[in-house]
Protein backbone atom coordinates (compact mmCIF):
# COMPACT_ATOMS: atom_id res chain seq x y z
CA UNK A 1 0.00 0.00 0.00
CA UNK A 2 1.69 3.09 -0.98
CA UNK A 3 0.48 7.16 0.46
CA UNK A 4 1.82 9.96 -1.55
CA UNK A 5 1.73 13.72 -0.36
CA UNK A 6 2.79 16.83 -3.23
CA UNK A 7 3.55 20.64 -3.42
CA UNK A 8 4.14 22.89 -5.87
CA UNK A 9 5.12 25.99 -5.17
CA UNK A 10 5.62 28.99 -7.76
CA UNK A 11 4.58 32.91 -7.36
CA UNK A 12 6.59 34.47 -10.09
CA UNK A 13 9.04 33.80 -12.83
CA UNK A 14 11.99 33.71 -10.15
CA UNK A 15 10.43 31.25 -8.15
CA UNK A 16 11.47 27.67 -8.06
CA UNK A 17 8.58 24.96 -8.57
CA UNK A 18 9.33 21.82 -6.75
CA UNK A 19 7.14 18.60 -6.46
CA UNK A 20 7.90 16.40 -3.56
CA UNK A 21 7.43 13.11 -3.87
CA UNK A 22 7.09 10.67 -0.40
CA UNK A 23 6.87 6.82 -0.54
CA UNK A 24 5.65 5.37 2.36
CA UNK A 25 4.69 1.36 2.43
CA UNK A 26 3.38 -0.34 5.46
CA UNK A 27 6.68 -2.27 7.30
CA UNK A 28 6.43 -6.21 6.68
CA UNK A 29 8.51 -8.59 7.94
CA UNK A 30 11.37 -9.02 6.29
CA UNK A 31 12.37 -12.08 4.54
CA UNK A 32 15.03 -14.12 6.06
CA UNK A 33 18.37 -13.74 4.86
CA UNK A 34 20.58 -17.03 4.95
CA UNK A 35 24.20 -16.82 6.27
CA UNK A 36 26.79 -16.52 3.72
CA UNK A 37 28.98 -19.99 3.73
CA UNK A 38 31.73 -20.89 5.60
CA UNK A 39 34.03 -22.23 3.09
CA UNK A 40 36.24 -25.28 4.56
CA UNK A 41 39.77 -24.89 6.17
CA UNK A 42 42.25 -25.12 3.86
CA UNK A 43 39.90 -24.12 0.63
CA UNK A 44 41.04 -21.87 -1.86
CA UNK A 45 37.85 -20.07 -1.90
CA UNK A 46 38.43 -16.45 -1.23
CA UNK A 47 36.53 -14.72 1.50
CA UNK A 48 35.47 -11.14 1.44
CA UNK A 49 37.33 -9.21 2.90
CA UNK A 50 39.02 -5.35 3.20
CA UNK A 51 42.54 -5.04 3.51
CA UNK A 52 43.46 -2.16 6.18
CA UNK A 53 46.52 0.21 5.31
CA UNK A 54 48.28 -1.74 8.21
CA UNK A 55 51.16 -4.46 7.87
CA UNK A 56 49.10 -6.48 10.05
CA UNK A 57 46.63 -9.33 8.94
CA UNK A 58 43.82 -8.37 6.31
CA UNK A 59 41.33 -7.45 8.24
CA UNK A 60 37.29 -8.10 8.02
CA UNK A 61 35.21 -4.99 7.59
CA UNK A 62 31.21 -5.48 7.69
CA UNK A 63 29.43 -4.11 4.57
CA UNK A 64 27.45 -1.04 5.50
CA UNK A 65 24.46 -1.49 7.02
CA UNK A 66 21.35 -1.76 4.26
CA UNK A 67 17.81 -0.71 5.75
CA UNK A 68 15.08 -3.08 6.18
CA UNK A 69 12.41 -3.69 4.13
CA UNK A 70 9.51 -1.60 4.85
CA UNK A 71 11.44 1.08 6.10
CA UNK A 72 10.18 4.76 4.52
CA UNK A 73 12.58 6.64 1.92
CA UNK A 74 11.84 10.62 1.28
CA UNK A 75 12.91 11.86 -2.19
CA UNK A 76 13.17 15.55 -3.41
CA UNK A 77 12.61 16.61 -6.83
CA UNK A 78 13.12 19.43 -8.19
CA UNK A 79 12.06 20.22 -11.55
CA UNK A 80 14.61 21.30 -14.14
CA UNK A 81 14.47 24.84 -15.70
CA UNK A 82 16.70 26.20 -18.28
CA UNK A 83 17.20 29.79 -16.98
CA UNK A 84 19.50 30.91 -19.55
CA UNK A 85 17.67 30.27 -21.85
CA UNK A 86 14.69 31.96 -20.36
CA UNK A 87 16.93 34.99 -19.56
CA UNK A 88 18.47 35.10 -23.42
CA UNK A 89 14.24 35.73 -25.16
CA UNK A 90 13.44 37.73 -22.41
CA UNK A 91 16.69 40.00 -23.64
CA UNK A 92 15.50 39.58 -27.02
CA UNK A 93 12.12 40.84 -26.32
CA UNK A 94 10.01 37.71 -27.64
CA UNK A 95 6.37 37.54 -27.79
CA UNK A 96 5.70 35.74 -24.33
CA UNK A 97 4.12 32.73 -26.09
CA UNK A 98 6.80 31.96 -28.12
CA UNK A 99 8.92 30.83 -25.04
CA UNK A 100 6.17 28.26 -24.09
CA UNK A 101 6.95 24.65 -24.74
CA UNK A 102 5.47 22.33 -26.72
CA UNK A 103 3.80 19.90 -25.70
CA UNK A 104 5.59 16.34 -26.01
CA UNK A 105 4.19 13.34 -26.12
CA UNK A 106 3.26 10.50 -23.24
CA UNK A 107 6.36 8.92 -22.45
CA UNK A 108 6.15 4.83 -22.69
CA UNK A 109 8.98 4.47 -20.25
CA UNK A 110 10.55 6.54 -17.45
CA UNK A 111 13.72 6.33 -15.88
CA UNK A 112 13.94 6.79 -11.57
CA UNK A 113 11.32 7.13 -8.93
CA UNK A 114 8.70 7.59 -11.54
CA UNK A 115 9.25 3.88 -13.22
CA UNK A 116 8.19 2.21 -9.18
CA UNK A 117 5.53 5.23 -8.64
CA UNK A 118 2.01 3.25 -8.86
CA UNK A 119 -0.03 4.61 -11.27
CA UNK A 120 -2.91 6.05 -8.63
CA UNK A 121 -0.12 7.60 -7.01
CA UNK A 122 1.08 9.11 -10.43
CA UNK A 123 -2.55 10.62 -10.80
CA UNK A 124 -2.66 11.95 -7.58
CA UNK A 125 0.44 14.21 -8.42
CA UNK A 126 -0.25 14.81 -11.52
CA UNK A 127 -3.74 16.01 -10.98
CA UNK A 128 -2.20 18.23 -8.39
CA UNK A 129 0.19 19.87 -10.47
CA UNK A 130 -2.30 20.74 -13.01
CA UNK A 131 -4.60 22.15 -10.14
CA UNK A 132 -1.99 24.43 -8.62
CA UNK A 133 -1.23 25.54 -12.48
CA UNK A 134 -4.91 26.27 -13.03
CA UNK A 135 -5.04 28.12 -9.25
CA UNK A 136 -2.29 30.31 -10.39
CA UNK A 137 -3.35 31.06 -14.16
CA UNK A 138 -6.78 32.05 -12.71
CA UNK A 139 -5.40 34.05 -10.27
CA UNK A 140 -6.18 37.76 -10.29
CA UNK A 141 -2.48 38.25 -8.25
CA UNK A 142 -0.94 36.61 -11.65
CA UNK A 143 -0.64 39.53 -14.51
CA UNK A 144 2.23 38.98 -16.25
CA UNK A 145 2.16 37.31 -19.21
CA UNK A 146 5.74 36.17 -18.72
CA UNK A 147 5.20 34.72 -15.36
CA UNK A 148 2.53 32.78 -16.88
CA UNK A 149 4.71 30.91 -19.57
CA UNK A 150 7.17 30.14 -16.66
CA UNK A 151 4.76 28.37 -14.39
CA UNK A 152 3.56 26.46 -16.99
CA UNK A 153 6.45 25.33 -18.78
CA UNK A 154 7.89 24.31 -15.66
CA UNK A 155 4.38 22.54 -14.55
CA UNK A 156 5.05 20.47 -18.75
CA UNK A 157 7.89 19.90 -17.44
CA UNK A 158 6.81 17.96 -14.35
CA UNK A 159 4.18 16.26 -16.19
CA UNK A 160 6.35 15.37 -18.58
CA UNK A 161 8.52 13.48 -16.41
CA UNK A 162 5.76 11.87 -15.07
CA UNK A 163 4.86 10.70 -18.20
CA UNK A 164 1.34 12.07 -17.89
CA UNK A 165 -1.46 12.49 -21.07
CA UNK A 166 -2.26 16.23 -20.86
CA UNK A 167 -2.87 17.17 -24.28
CA UNK A 168 -6.29 18.97 -23.54
CA UNK A 169 -4.50 20.32 -20.65
CA UNK A 170 -2.04 21.46 -22.68
CA UNK A 171 -4.39 22.99 -24.99
CA UNK A 172 -6.68 24.73 -22.59
CA UNK A 173 -3.56 26.58 -20.78
CA UNK A 174 -2.01 28.05 -24.03
CA UNK A 175 -5.32 29.48 -25.09
CA UNK A 176 -6.09 30.83 -21.89
CA UNK A 177 -2.46 32.46 -22.20
CA UNK A 178 -3.20 33.72 -25.66
CA UNK A 179 -6.36 35.16 -24.81
CA UNK A 180 -4.87 36.86 -21.99
CA UNK A 181 -1.98 37.86 -23.98
CA UNK A 182 -4.50 39.72 -26.29
CA UNK A 183 -6.34 41.30 -23.92
CA UNK A 184 -3.19 42.79 -22.65
CA UNK A 185 -2.37 43.91 -25.60
CA UNK A 186 -5.51 45.33 -26.92
CA UNK A 187 -5.53 47.77 -23.37
CA UNK A 188 -2.62 48.81 -23.95
CA UNK A 189 -3.17 49.82 -27.40
CA UNK A 190 -6.61 51.48 -26.28
CA UNK A 191 -4.73 53.22 -24.02
CA UNK A 192 -2.09 54.99 -26.84
CA UNK A 193 -5.01 55.74 -28.69
CA UNK A 194 -6.49 58.69 -27.38
CA UNK A 195 -9.01 60.34 -29.50
CA UNK A 196 -10.17 62.99 -26.66
CA UNK A 197 -7.50 65.59 -27.81
CA UNK A 198 -8.47 65.37 -31.70
CA UNK A 199 -11.93 65.77 -30.65
CA UNK A 200 -11.33 69.06 -28.45
CA UNK A 201 -9.29 70.44 -31.73
CA UNK A 202 -11.65 69.73 -33.72
CA UNK A 203 -14.36 71.71 -31.73
CA UNK A 204 -11.81 74.64 -30.71
CA UNK A 205 -11.33 75.04 -34.59
CA UNK A 206 -15.17 75.06 -35.27
CA UNK A 207 -15.82 77.24 -32.76
CA UNK A 208 -13.53 79.52 -33.68
CA UNK A 209 -14.35 79.44 -37.35
CA UNK A 210 -18.35 80.43 -36.28
CA UNK A 211 -16.96 83.73 -34.87
CA UNK A 212 -14.81 84.84 -37.35
CA UNK A 213 -17.53 84.35 -40.10
CA UNK A 214 -19.95 86.28 -37.32
CA UNK A 215 -17.26 89.17 -37.36
CA UNK A 216 -17.31 88.91 -41.15
CA UNK A 217 -20.85 89.41 -41.41
CA UNK A 218 -21.07 92.44 -38.75
CA UNK A 219 -18.26 94.17 -40.60
CA UNK A 220 -19.70 93.90 -43.70
CA UNK A 221 -22.78 95.53 -42.57
CA UNK A 222 -20.63 98.18 -41.03
CA UNK A 223 -19.14 98.93 -44.54
CA UNK A 224 -22.48 98.79 -46.38
CA UNK A 225 -23.41 101.75 -43.80
CA UNK A 226 -19.93 103.58 -44.48
CA UNK A 227 -20.58 103.70 -48.20
CA UNK A 228 -24.06 105.73 -47.26
CA UNK A 229 -22.10 108.13 -45.06
CA UNK A 230 -19.74 108.36 -48.66
CA UNK A 231 -17.58 111.36 -47.91
CA UNK A 232 -16.93 112.13 -44.50
CA UNK A 233 -17.27 108.50 -44.02
CA UNK A 234 -14.02 107.64 -46.48
CA UNK A 235 -11.55 107.16 -44.14
CA UNK A 236 -13.75 104.83 -42.01
CA UNK A 237 -14.63 102.78 -45.34
CA UNK A 238 -10.66 103.00 -45.51
CA UNK A 239 -10.10 101.50 -42.39
CA UNK A 240 -13.36 98.84 -42.48
CA UNK A 241 -11.29 97.79 -46.01
CA UNK A 242 -7.98 97.44 -44.11
CA UNK A 243 -9.69 95.89 -41.57
CA UNK A 244 -11.57 93.51 -44.00
CA UNK A 245 -8.19 92.79 -45.60
CA UNK A 246 -6.80 91.87 -42.58
CA UNK A 247 -9.67 89.45 -41.97
CA UNK A 248 -9.44 87.67 -45.38
CA UNK A 249 -6.18 87.08 -44.11
CA UNK A 250 -7.52 85.62 -41.10
CA UNK A 251 -9.56 83.26 -43.35
CA UNK A 252 -6.95 82.70 -45.82
CA UNK A 253 -5.58 80.97 -42.04
CA UNK A 254 -8.71 79.67 -41.23
CA UNK A 255 -9.27 77.83 -44.57
CA UNK A 256 -5.75 76.54 -43.76
CA UNK A 257 -7.21 75.19 -40.73
CA UNK A 258 -10.15 74.10 -42.20
CA UNK A 259 -7.41 71.99 -45.05
CA UNK A 260 -5.74 70.69 -41.60
CA UNK A 261 -8.82 69.87 -39.85
CA UNK A 262 -9.98 67.56 -42.62
CA UNK A 263 -6.51 65.86 -42.22
CA UNK A 264 -7.06 65.41 -38.54
CA UNK A 265 -11.02 64.15 -39.24
CA UNK A 266 -9.62 61.89 -41.63
CA UNK A 267 -7.20 60.10 -39.00
CA UNK A 268 -10.29 61.09 -35.79
CA UNK A 269 -12.39 58.36 -38.54
CA UNK A 270 -9.29 56.13 -38.59
CA UNK A 271 -8.53 56.37 -35.04
CA UNK A 272 -12.11 55.34 -34.17
CA UNK A 273 -12.09 52.44 -36.96
CA UNK A 274 -9.12 51.03 -35.21
CA UNK A 275 -10.68 51.31 -31.43
CA UNK A 276 -13.94 49.95 -32.77
CA UNK A 277 -11.57 46.85 -33.78
CA UNK A 278 -9.55 47.11 -31.03
CA UNK A 279 -12.77 46.62 -28.79
CA UNK A 280 -14.25 43.76 -30.67
CA UNK A 281 -10.84 41.78 -30.06
CA UNK A 282 -10.65 42.80 -26.43
CA UNK A 283 -14.28 41.52 -26.30
CA UNK A 284 -13.19 37.97 -27.48
CA UNK A 285 -9.93 38.10 -25.71
CA UNK A 286 -12.52 38.26 -22.82
CA UNK A 287 -14.88 35.94 -23.94
CA UNK A 288 -11.91 33.58 -24.49
CA UNK A 289 -10.93 33.86 -21.06
CA UNK A 290 -14.13 32.78 -19.97
CA UNK A 291 -14.94 30.21 -21.97
CA UNK A 292 -11.22 28.63 -21.55
CA UNK A 293 -11.37 29.33 -17.73
CA UNK A 294 -14.21 27.43 -17.19
CA UNK A 295 -13.10 24.28 -18.68
CA UNK A 296 -9.64 24.76 -16.43
CA UNK A 297 -11.23 25.08 -13.46
CA UNK A 298 -12.68 21.64 -13.81
CA UNK A 299 -9.12 20.66 -13.46
CA UNK A 300 -8.85 21.82 -10.12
Amino acid sequence: MVATRSSLQGASSSSTLQVEIVYVTVPTKAPAVPSPRVPPIGSNEDTPSRVSTSTNAPELVPPPPVPPLGSTSEMLMLIPCDEEEEQRETNLKLNPLSRLKAAKDTHTKANGPSSQMHEKSKKVVTDEVKSMLVSHLTSETTTSVDDMVTLANRAFTTLNWFGADYGSFYKDVKDLIAYKYDLLTADRKLDMLSVSELEKKYLDVVIFADDIEEEIEHIQVNQKMDKEKKEPLMKQIEDARELIRRLEREVADIEQDEKCLKDDEIKYKTAREMQSEIVQRKNIALQGIESTTRRLLSYK
